[in-house]
Parts: C-alpha cells; structure tokens; sequence
C-alpha cells in the first residue's frame, strides 16, 4: 500500500492506537504539541462522516425535536456517498437532508457564463462540439476538401457527386472511417491516395454522437431512422452539463421510448460524447451548412463562392478594422491563465502608448514552423499524427477505467508512462487508482509563476505531499527530490535531472 493510501490507513491506526474517536479530537490533541504537525494529512471520507455523526449526537440530546432523521436523511434515508446523485438541485435538501447537503458530490462542468463567444455572431455563445450541428460541419469541412491523386496523370481529382454522397452517408453512421476503407467503399484501388493522408494522417472522422447514441443497448439502428429535429433535440438534452439525471430519467421514459436500463446506459454514455465547443455557434452553422451541403468549401482565398461568401460572412482578411487610440478590454475567454496574459499585454501595450504615442509600424516575428520548408512541414505532421494517436490510446486507456476523458487527464496518463510509473519525487509507485483518482499532481518541475512555461516538457506526476514540500522551488535550490538524495529507485525508468548540472539539464532516462 503506497502513496497516499498508506498516509489515510496510518493516520487511521494512529487514531485508534491513541484512543481517539473522531478526527476532531485526534487533531485537536496534536495540537496540543507546538512541534506537531498537524496539517497536509490525508484523510478519509468516513472520517469526516463520524465527525458528522458524534456532534449530531450530542446535540440531538438538547434539541430531540428539531434534530430528527428526517432533517438528517431527508425523505429517501441515509444514503452512502458517493453515489450516482440523480436528485435535482431544487430538492436535494428534501430528499437527502443535511447530510446529503455535506457529503454528496457535484457534477464539475463550465457553467454556460463562462462558454467564449462565437467567431462570425458575436453575440451568440459556441457550439458542444456533440452538437449535431457541429459533428456535421467537421464532417462536410473534410469531406469538401477531401481530393485523390490519379496515378496515371498525377492530377489532384475532386470527388464525384456520386462518391461524395456515397462517403457522406457512410460517415454519417460511423465514428471513423480509416483510408483503406474509404478507397474500398468507393471502389478505388489501393495506390490511389488522398490529400488529408499527407503527414501520416490515416482516417476521416464520421458523426461521433450519432454513432455512439446508435450502438446496441442505447437506442440502437433505429437512432438514425429518427426524425433530424427529434435526434437534434435529445443531443443537446445530453450534452447540456446543467441537465439533470432525473430529467434525463424521465424524458428516456416519456418521450424517447427508452427503458429504465437503457437510460442507465444512457448516463454512462454521456461521458463519452465530444467534449469542449465549436468556435462557432449554432446561428452561424445553420447559414453555413446548406452551402456546405452543397460541396462548396467553408472559405476560399479568392472571389470563388463559399460557404462563408453566400451565408453573408466576411473573411478575417476581408473584415473593416476600426482604429483606436488605446487597446481595448480583451474579449471573454473562459481559459484564466490567457485572459491574465491579455490583460497584462493591454497594460504594457496602453503604458508604452501613452509614453510614446501610437507605433508607425509593427514587426511581427513568425515561428519557425511558418517558414519551414515542405518536406520540414511534412515531418511535424507526422509527429503531429503520432502524438494524435499516443493521445487517442491514452483516452482509450482511461475509458477502460470509468473515467471522464479530458485533456488534463490525457496529459496526466501520457506523463505517467513517460515517468515510468512513479513520482519522480520520492521514486514512489504510481498506480492508475492513484493517477486517477485525484491523488496525484501535475506539477511544473520549473514554477509556472517564474518561467511561464507551460510545456509537458516543464512537467510532471507526483504524489500530492511531494508536490507540497516542494512548493514554488525548483530542484537544485536548497530542496532535492528524494531519489535525488540518493535512493536506490532511481533507476526504475523515472525521469529525473543530472545531478551534475542541476535543474536546467534535465533528461529522459
């Protein structure tokens, strides 16, 4: 047992070795002792639940009419959390009383105030990219722009209606369609290739939501006999974060003609639809899709019609831009970190202004993969590609586990395999309950406060109490990590620093 099981299950024994019945009064002891440490200790659950218990008892005593279980419990009884929590917010404190109150968790999602604007109608929030709206914009953006080389001729050929039509509808049922598949779908030899293969790219993705809505089990091959508007409208049921189980619950069984185990397959789906948003809204994708549907592509560099041409839209290039004197607030953007950088640029910016008035002229420093050559290009798409795929195995990995796929939790299971399982810290064994389970860190190895760099190459996994000696130091500055100090499970494939040059020399053993 390591990490910070073993912490809980010492604190535990030393509880009861002492003679201590509640977490309070052991705590309180310690404290006692001015040299006793008595915070970072990890905790259990059932710990805080005999607090609970023992100081309702004791009141209960002086107040019996007031403290009944009905306040307690509420009127569904005492449950054990956590639990899959289906009762709406309006009436958690009726159903689960003050102890459903205390102990029960919330589902973590973006409240819709914090969801950014979209691109071409600014007063409109973006699009779930599980919209069906948005699943069908990426689909037709692809396909539109999707060409085969002939071998005999080398020109680029567009696809045929006929081929166009053949490959919409197959994708419409799939979650993804590799290459070869495509060329067997629509009866082309093997040495055909296509444009979106360069760069090690291998497949198309098809409409995700409506090939995982239409699986065995959930509402299987009649999903997609359903009316467009019906299926549109049970999506954004789902993938709205504020819906609630018991609202999910009763439209599976009043208007979806889902049963009561259906729509337990249902909720566990939900977990698994795209996650994040469109730059675009929903507005915008109801102009933009007929033309799309048409073949045209979403914008040209030309005068050629477009999608975005005949929906009205304007390109970047071609929108009016008003001059100011000062740089305005920025916009509303849910990342915190971007929109501190924004506004700390802004007081630069506007300082210098006032200082020295409006610049002439502005120089703008490309990155170097801008002016890289072809075959350079070539090459980062192919680590592109590789790293897609590294993530895709990654997000498998984590499904197979019951948990939520988020980026974070990519990056945190990429991290882990790299480091070799362990912290690098204390050379310690990182399990995937652990990693997954919220008791292990993502820690800049450099402080993000000092050196802003987010890089995964300036992070890695550690257990929470080695993430919390360290602190805001950095390796090499009055703290080591433990395998640093000279333990013997360096060696087990964690990565770690050469202890010649310190911090900045770090390596990947």
């Amino acid at each position: 047992d390591n990490g910070i099981l073993a912490e809980m299950s010492h604190l535990a024994a030393a509880m009861k070795e002492a003679g201590h019945p509640t977490l309070g009064d052991h705590l309180a002891r310690l404290h006692e002792d001015p040299h006793c440490r008595i915070r970072k200790q990890h905790t259990r659950r059932e710990m805080f639940e005999a607090e609970f218990e023992a100081i309702w008892e004791a009141q209960r005593v002086h107040y019996p009419n007031l403290l009944t279980d009905t306040l307690k419990y509420g009127t569904e009884g005492k449950q054990v959390y956590p639990c899959k929590q289906d009762t709406p917010d309006r009436l958690l404190f009726q159903q689960r009383g003050i102890h459903g109150l205390v102990f029960f968790q919330r589902k973590m999602y973006w409240p819709k105030s914090v969801i950014g604007r979209c691109e071409l109608e600014p007063h409109e929030k973006r699009c779930p990219r599980a919209d069906r709206l948005a699943q069908r914009f990426r689909l037709l953006q692809e396909v539109n722009n999707l060409r085969y080389i002939d071998i005999d001729t080398g020109e680029v050929c567009h696809l045929s209606q006929e081929h166009r039509t053949l490959l919409l509808d197959k994708l419409s049922r799939k979650k993804e369609m590799k290459f070869d598949e495509i060329r067997k779908a629509l009866g082309f030899i093997d040495s055909i290739h296509f444009n979106l293969e360069e760069g090690g790219r291998d497949k198309l993705k098809g409409m995700e939501t409506d090939a995982l809505l239409g699986k065995k089990g959930l509402f299987g091959p009649g999903w997609h006999e359903k009316p467009e508007g019906q299926k549109n409208e049970i999506v954004r049921v789902l993938a709205d974060p504020e819906t609630e189980d018991a609202e999910i619950y009763e439209l599976a069984a009043t208007q979806w003609g889902v049963d009561k185990a259906g729509a337990e397959k249902l909720l566990d789906a939900v977990k698994d639809l795209p996650q994040g948003y469109l730059h675009l809204s929903r507005l915008a994708l109801t102009k933009l899709l007929p033309h799309m549907e048409c073949g045209l592509l979403l914008m040209g560099d030309d005068h050629t019609p477009s999608a975005m041409s005949e929906a009205g839209y304007a390109r970047p290039d071609q929108q009016k831009r008003h001059g100011v004197e000062m740089l305005p607030e920025p916009p509303d953007i849910a990342n915190p970190v971007v929109r501190q950088a924004l506004f700390e640029v802004r007081k630069v910016v506007n300082a210098i202004i006032r200082e020295y008035g409006k610049p002439a002229r502005i120089h703008i420093e490309l990155a170097r993969n801008a002016k890289a050559s072809g075959e350079e290009r070539q090459k980062m798409s192919q680590q592109m590609r590789e790293r897609e795929a590294q993530r895709d195995r990654a997000a498998d990995a984590i499904r197979e586990h019951g948990v939520i796929v988020t980026r974070d939790a990519i990056n945190r299971y990429l991290l882990w395999e790299e480091q070799g399982k362990c912290c690098v810290y204390t050379g310690q064994t990182i399990s995937v309950t652990h990693l997954l389970g919220g008791e292990v860190d993502i820690d800049h190895i450099l402080p993000y406060s000092r050196c802003l760099d987010d890089s995964m190459n300036n992070k890695v996994v550690c257990f929470h109490r080695a993430n919390a000696e360290k602190g805001q130091r950095t390796p090499g500055s009055g703290w080591e990590p433990l395998i640093q100090q000279g333990s013997s499970r360096f060696g087990n494939g964690c990565r770690g620093w050469n202890s010649e040059s310190g911090p900045n020399s770090r390596r990947r053993n």
